[in-house]
């Protein structure tokens, strides 16, 4: 089911992190994830929508969210941290983005039906919408595209180094 939809996209994922770059699967990611989103969100404004509409079209914008989501934001994230870290760091700061991620997740599962209830689709998802846009941007015009780059390129990038 929908494991096999993740399976798929770090499969995907593995063979395009290398041929694409790791900016442009988090750009496409994050666009795709927006869009998926987004289409969740217009569909609250269609009034009586068809029952097919209602049902499938939700259900088939959350599998191209996992499956974008699979693509680049998922993994690329943990590639990037390891190349843009120097050696020396990485023992000290890989657990604290670990555990930032961790955290992050909490925060989305603990809001997310507070939201829904509180505000409805709309505004549950529309928070996650935005972040998505504004990640397409962050990423296409603040990420260092690090594939095929040595660590001293990386390092002067990021550090002046």
């Amino acid at each position: 089911g929908i494991l096999s939809f993740q399976v798929l996209s770090m499969l995907v994922a593995g063979r395009w992190i290398d041929r694409s770059g790791r900016k442009a699967l988090m750009v496409a990611s994050h666009a795709g994830m927006c869009v998926s989103l987004l289409v969740v969100c217009l569909l609250q404004w269609i009034p009586s929508a068809p029952l097919a509409a209602a049902t499938y079209v939700p259900l088939i914008s959350f599998v191209c969210y996992m499956l974008f989501f699979g693509i680049g934001a998922g993994p690329v994230c943990w590639v990037y941290v390891t190349e843009i870290l120097p050696f020396a760091l990485r023992g000290t700061v890989l657990p604290i983005c670990t555990a930032i991620m961790i955290l992050a997740n909490i925060a989305v599962g603990m809001t997310f039906p507070v939201l829904l209830d509180r505000l409805g689709v709309v505004g549950a998802f529309g928070p996650y919408v935005a972040w998505n846009a504004l990640a397409v941007f962050a990423c296409a015009f603040g990420m260092i595209e690090t594939k095929g780059a040595t660590k001293d390129t990386i390092a002067k990038a990021f550090f002046g180094e």
